[in-house]
């Protein structure tokens, strides 16, 4: 598919990973829905950098763990540009819950952002991609979907359930619509790392460095761009889950 001119919605765009994908397809020449949970300012940012660049950019805010704003979320892009071309589920609910500390308050809080919310926006969007007979659908998953991690059991459930989703989702939007999975590596290294502990986890990584927000935005570039790869995960990790 040639992005120039279509519509993107990025969920979690205002910061991170979301923030580079949203940029990479403004420069790619999609005008881009920047939805965002809290971060206000971030987002304001990224929709003047994105019309610095000539394209369109609509802010909109939204919880995730809530259908009524997921509804809002998926009618105000819709009528906004008339179409969503390319959805990229980025957004993602990410703490340690380990088994003895888990909670069904805390299942339904990762469950409801890291598989629900992507699968009710793709309800609301797919149709109006298949009318259309063209459109991409990108969930972020994680390396842990083929190795969890006990220590964020939960967190590592919900990024499974997603990519069974991605599967099914692949299937039912078949044969013009394509729906895919990206798995992050090391990308940005969480706020609960020391020196000794970046050391450790670089030197188990293959290509010896951590990944950046552009490797993820370049691998979603790919995927909206090809129209035989679908119901598949992209692993993005630098080797490691070939070195564990």
């Amino acid at each position: 598919m040639n992005l120039s001119g279509k519509a993107a919605m990025v969920t979690g765009a205002a910061k991170r990973i979301g923030r580079e994908v949203a940029l990479t397809l403004a420069r790619e020449g999609c005008d881009v829905i920047v939805h965002y949970g809290t971060s206000v300012p971030e987002a304001q940012t990224l929709a003047a950098e994105i019309t610095a660049l000539g394209r369109e950019a609509l802010v909109l805010q939204a919880h995730l763990d809530r259908p009524a704003d997921l509804r809002r979320l998926a009618a105000a892009a819709q009528k906004q540009f008339g179409r969503v071309d390319v959805l990229v589920n980025n957004a993602s609910a990410f703490f340690p819950l380990e088994l003895g500390n888990i909670t069904p308050k805390a299942m339904q809080q990762l469950f409801a952002v890291n598989s629900v919310a992507p699968l009710l926006l793709a309800q609301a969007i797919l149709p109006g991609m298949k009318r259309r007979r063209c459109g991409k659908i990108i969930n972020l998953l994680d390396i842990s979907v083929e190795r969890p991690w006990p220590s964020y059991m939960a967190y590592c459930a919900s990024k499974a359930a997603l990519w069974s989703l991605t599967q099914s989702l692949a299937l039912a939007a078949a044969p013009h619509v394509q729906v895919n999975g990206i798995c992050p590596g090391a990308i940005l290294w969480h706020k609960g790392l020391n020196k000794a502990d970046i050391r450790r986890q670089t030197a188990r990584i293959p290509a010896k460095r951590r990944g950046e927000p552009q490797d993820i935005a370049a691998a979603v570039v790919y995927l909206c761009q090809t129209d035989y790869v679908t119901g598949q995960k992209l692993v993005v990790d630098g080797g490691r889950s070939v070195a564990w």
